[in-house]
């Protein structure tokens, strides 16, 4: 998916991933999973392995941070 870089909070990044932007199929399953599964910024959707956490905010909007270490624990994988 192609992201648009954005600067969120205090020198915090996040990726922004718009619809426009990708392919139609890849973006709604994407969504959809994200919505299935209420990924929130407070509530991110990740699994084990995953380099990114990522969310929903807005209108056709995906998010996604980079995880700062090895995911073992926490993790909401429902694959």
């Amino acid at each position: 998916m192609e992201a648009e870089s954005q600067k969120v909070g205090f020198s915090k990044y996040f990726l922004r991933l718009k619809k426009a932007n990708n392919i139609e199929d890849k973006w709604t399953h994407a969504y959809n999973v994200l919505r299935q599964n209420n990924a929130t910024i407070s509530n991110r959707y990740y699994g084990d392995g995953y380099a990114y956490a990522y969310w929903l905010y807005g209108k056709d909007k995906i998010y996604r941070q980079k995880l700062k270490g090895p995911n073992t624990a926490n993790t909401r994988d429902k694959h």
